[in-house]
């Protein structure tokens, strides 16, 4: 088992609801606050994006440490975030997710044995990706589920299954094989004890690579560390959940993670939207 110390805080989610309600609030202000004048829905909405509150998933503690451990042959995995549907986050109406946001605080052990490299993030063997769980058998968070799906993620990535015992959807633009699930998300600073913020967002798909024309990416950036994302926003449908996991890899190498933010764009949310009154 890779060290966990100490275990996050649960996850919080933001639904849908929420920024509805939040939504109706600001359309009241006129009345709350005697102003001259309406507030419009697409005053409303300018000012939700402004908060960022969107649909949301957080995992906050005051630290998670997973490090490549021999009795996992130095190739760990923790799955640190598991949202629920995107149904549940974004509401029982018909919606096109637009993009998904991951925001990471984390650093890995601070020093590396082999010299100097022109990029900060290369080679860097601790990581996060993101897979997708299509499985309706786990589709209703629970405690009792949640444990048993992010263990048995963090077992295929680890190599102790050949294939997952939950049904992930593969990354139409990675080969065969282990790993064929994920997206990585984005590479730690190397050799560096400092948290470091980033923020990665995977969108919707160039012209180019959903019509096949270009090849998608796979892997990180050499210079950013950053994921492409490419055919991740594609891939989801409404019964999936995101998972966020976190790896390292090599003798001695370390990924400490302060937070972790899964925010979900969705086409615009009117007031009158169906499903919520």
């Amino acid at each position: 088992m890779s060290t966990i110390t100490p275990r996050p805080v649960p996850d919080c989610f933001t639904t849908l609801k929420d920024r509805l309600s939040a939504q109706r609030v600001l359309l009241d202000l006129k009345k709350v606050l005697n102003l001259s004048h309406d507030v419009s829905p697409e005053l409303a909405n300018t000012i939700l994006d402004y908060a960022h509150y969107w649909p949301k998933v957080a995992s906050n503690g005051p630290g998670t440490v997973v490090s490549a451990c021999k009795e996992d042959e130095l190739n760990s995995a923790e799955v640190l975030l598991l949202t629920p549907t995107m149904e549940e986050l974004l509401g029982p109406g018909d919606f096109k997710i637009r993009a998904v946001r991951f925001k990471l605080e984390s650093h890995d052990q601070g020093w590396a044995t082999f010299g100097d490299s022109p990029s900060r993030y290369f080679p860097s063997w601790t990581w996060f990706e993101a897979v997708i769980v299509r499985d309706p058998r786990y589709s209703i968070s629970s405690p009792e589920t949640d444990a048993f799906v992010k263990e048995a993620l963090a077992k295929s990535r680890r190599g102790r299954e050949a294939k997952s015992s939950v049904t992930t959807v593969r990354n139409p633009h990675a080969a065969a094989g282990l790993g064929e699930d994920t997206w990585d998300i984005q590479r730690n600073v190397r050799a560096s004890e400092v948290f470091v913020s980033h923020e990665v967002r995977f969108k919707e798909d160039s012209e180019d690579v959903a019509s096949g024309k270009i090849p998608g990416r796979v892997g990180s950036d050499a210079m950013t560390g950053a994921g492409s994302g490419d055919g991740f926003i594609g891939a989801l449908e409404k019964g999936d959940r995101i998972a966020v996991i976190a790896r390292a890899t090599q003798d001695y190498w370390e990924n400490h993670v302060r937070k972790i933010e899964l925010e979900v764009d969705s086409d615009e949310c009117d007031v009158t939207r169906s499903g919520w009154h």
